[in-house]
């Protein structure tokens, strides 16, 4: 993601030199020994060791640091929050996590841990997707406060995970400040897990954050974003060791850092400094890991001296006054780039040595030449150049002083009496112009690889394609290798690829606009079909509670069912066919009900009047007894049967009938037939017990599903319903 600018030719020179630096990836357990032996007798070393492969944690707490600050936009920020994501995807149950956004302040977005999956962790993401990029970043604050968060984490290993740039732009860290940083980490077991994504990140920062508290960094333009989350997951769940106690043999002089690093079982730590003797030698250290304190040995094979790893001499020389400090070597593959960057210095001391040498400049070039040497002493142009202005400066011969006897030196090329046969000046010139030459055709042909791509890449990412065009632009007139014509050229070929890149994202825009407007009419009949759906459902539910109640005989309480059915649908048949219905059966059935009291009535009366006309002689007479007599007998029957009526239920029973007569609700969706009428039971608070017997014999069990969902209807008609589907009924 981030842009580096910078000479094209330099990158292809850090690519071809860094092969050439010591040490590969070391497997667990092993360490490996380079050194260089300076002009002088010093011997200077590199060593990486790796801790034998243990058992990690199973628990992790992680504070994740997300630099928030205003050159985090874009495809920035979309890296880093995609990274994120698939960080938190990669953690494991018992793993919890705090969220930190960090520009200018810092602040906490979740309310301490919390699971990496929970509703806490959903709630700050929203809130860090709102958050706008703005200010520059305190990073010291935001550590600070990453650091201060890991207050109650006994017995579960530590991270701190930040994507970011790694500049602190806000308050400016010197070298004093990052260590004590790094001291604060290490004193609390905690690695720092960076993933350096920006336009301008500081890699050397990060980079010694990570090396000093046993962490790993990882590069945006390196690593994509599709696959940082799980690297960076992974890592911190990687065990890390760190040191309590570390014996040196007696030849290791000097070791730098002067505190040793911590050990991480995925990768080697490095340190540097100064040998006395090749060995083989055997480290013994005692660490604290996952497991608890524990001890490790390396035999440390013969070292490999060569003169290809001169660049320790001077890496050694730049750390030792800081001791250590500041000192970005996170691994094997850091140990390179400095080799190559070395390298890279020594080539650059030695172009600009040969222009001030075709130019005439024979001291500078002279002084130039010698500083590419004291970087590198095995560079052989360097060496070449050296000698050349050397000779250019030297004394002429004194008068009459006796030629060499042979050719003449300048026809066999011999100008320095005191060393090897050099290329004459017009030869070096040309070099010089070749090496322009192929450093113009290599820049063309970058740019033109550029344009390519990016008309590749405009149908996905137009935005990031401009993006990169116009950074190609503002190196083209950085660079000062090209000659006019060429940068004109060059520079007019982006701006066309830049109008192209322009057009094709407004038609990408319009496009986008329509696919979102189809989008939306599509969305919004979806919903329509939906509402319709759930109209449907309603409706169904409607004209079954219809049915309940006409099979109740309730043909008022059916109507108005079948009235609110015909609102939902007021288009269709049924709820309109229903409401006449109910009203005509209603009505038939009050008139049949009317007719049938009237006929009783008139036979009734009928029956009264032929019985009126029933003579009845007065022989024996009826004797009434006094009223006294009547009190007495009123009194003695009210007192011995006033309690007793033969024709009303039992208590039991009359709950029973009036529990079937309330209304109830039924949301079954596969409920056992069992938990269904337990349910039931427990509702209507009456007994409901099953016939086993025939159940059996029906060849059903109390555990066959139900999914019914019925409301506003009594517990008979409820109990008829889903009964019935089952073939059963009850008494």
């Amino acid at each position: 993601m981030s842009r580096h600018r910078g000479l094209v030719w330099c990158v292809v020179a850090v690519l071809a030199v860094a092969s050439a630096a010591p040490g590969a990836e070391l497997a667990p357990g092993q360490a490996q020994l380079a050194a260089y032996t300076h002009a002088d007798g010093t011997q200077y070393f590199a060593l990486g060791l790796r801790p034998p492969a243990t058992p990690a944690a199973v628990s992790h707490d992680i504070v994740v640091v997300v630099n928030t600050s205003a050159n985090l936009q874009g495809a920035y920020r979309d890296a880093s929050l995609a990274a994120l994501q698939e960080l938190l995807a990669g953690l494991g149950e018992g793993d919890r996590v705090q969220l930190i956004a960090a520009d200018i302040t810092a602040v906490r977005l979740t309310p301490g841990f919390v699971s990496p999956g929970g509703p806490e962790m959903q709630a700050a993401l929203e809130k860090l997707h709102r958050r706008e990029p703005l200010g520059a970043t305190d990073l010291e604050l935001a550590l600070r406060t990453a650091i201060d968060s890991f207050v109650d984490a006994q017995g579960r290993a530590k991270a701190l995970v930040f994507l970011g740039e790694g500049t602190s732009r806000a308050n400016l860290l010197a070298t004093e400040k990052q260590e004590q940083l790094a001291t604060a980490l290490v004193n609390k077991r905690v690695p720092v897990i960076a993933y350096a994504v920006g336009p301008n990140v500081d890699l050397s920062m990060l980079g010694y954050l990570a090396a000093a508290t046993g962490g790993v960094l990882a590069e945006a333009d390196k690593t994509p974003a599709d696959g940082a989350g799980k690297l960076l997951a992974e890592a911190a769940k990687a065990p890390v060791y760190w040191p309590k106690a570390v014996t040196w043999p007696g030849p290791f002089a000097e070791v730098l850092p002067k505190r040793t690093p911590p050990l991480r079982a995925d990768r080697e730590s490095v340190v540097l400094g100064v040998l006395k003797g090749t060995g083989p030698f055997e480290i013994q250290a005692t660490f604290e890991g996952p497991a608890g304190e524990q001890k490790f040995s390396w035999n440390v094979p013969r070292a490999d001296v060569q003169d290809e790893n001169a660049f320790l001499a001077q890496l050694v020389a730049r750390v030792r006054q800081t001791g250590g400090v500041g000192l970005p070597l996170v691994d094997m593959h850091t140990l390179k780039l400095a080799a190559a960057s070395t390298t890279l210095g020594a080539a650059e001391l030695t172009r600009l040595a040969a222009e001030a040498l075709g130019a005439g400049d024979f001291s500078n070039a002279a002084r130039l030449a010698q500083a590419a040497l004291a970087q590198d002493p095995t560079f052989e142009d360097a060496r070449s150049v050296a000698a050349a202005a050397a000779k250019k400066t030297a004394p002429a011969s004194p008068a009459g002083a006796p030629a060499a006897a042979g050719p003449s030196s300048a026809a066999s090329g011999d100008l320095n009496l005191a060393g090897p046969a050099v290329p004459a000046e017009g030869s070096l010139v040309q070099k010089v112009e070749r090496e322009r030459a192929v450093l113009r055709q290599q820049i063309t042909a970058d740019v033109q690889n550029t344009i390519q791509e990016g008309r590749k890449r405009l149908a996905q990412e137009p935005e990031r394609v401009i993006q990169d065009l116009k950074l190609l632009h503002d190196r083209l007139r950085d660079l000062p290798e090209l000659g006019a014509d060429v940068r004109a050229q060059l520079q007019a070929q982006v701006e066309a690829a830049l109008r192209e890149a322009s057009r094709r994202k407004q038609e990408l825009d319009v496009a986008r606009q329509r696919a979102m407007q189809l989008e939306a009419q599509a969305k919004e009949r979806q919903l329509v079909a939906q509402r319709l759906t759930r109209q449907q459902i309603k409706a169904t539910e409607l004209m079954d509670r219809f049915s309940s109640l006409m099979d109740e005989a309730k043909y008022r309480s059916a109507e108005e069912v079948a009235r609110e059915a015909q609102k939902i649908l007021p288009d269709t048949a049924e709820p309109v066919a229903a409401t006449l219905n109910s009203r005509t059966v209603g009505y038939l059935a009050d008139a049949l009900a009317l007719r049938v009291a009237r006929q009783r009535a008139v036979v009734d009366t009928l029956y009264q009047v032929e019985r009126s006309h029933v003579p009845f002689p007065d022989e024996p007479p009826i004797v009434y007894p006094d009223a006294e007599v009547w009190r007495q007998l009123s009194e003695r029957r009210k007192k011995e049967y006033s309690s007793m009526s033969l024709s009303k239920p039992g208590k039991a029973e009359q709950r029973i009938m009036e529990a079937l007569q309330e209304p109830t609700k039924i949301d079954f969706v596969d409920t056992p037939l069992s938990e269904a009428i337990e349910y039931l039971k427990t509702l209507h608070k009456i007994n409901i017990e099953f016939d086993k017997k025939a159940l059996d014999d029906a060849v059903i069990g109390t555990d066959t599903p139900l999914t019914r969902n019925l409301q506003g209807i009594t517990l008979r008609s409820a109990l008829r319903l889903i009964l019935k589907e089952l073939g059963l009924t009850y008494v």
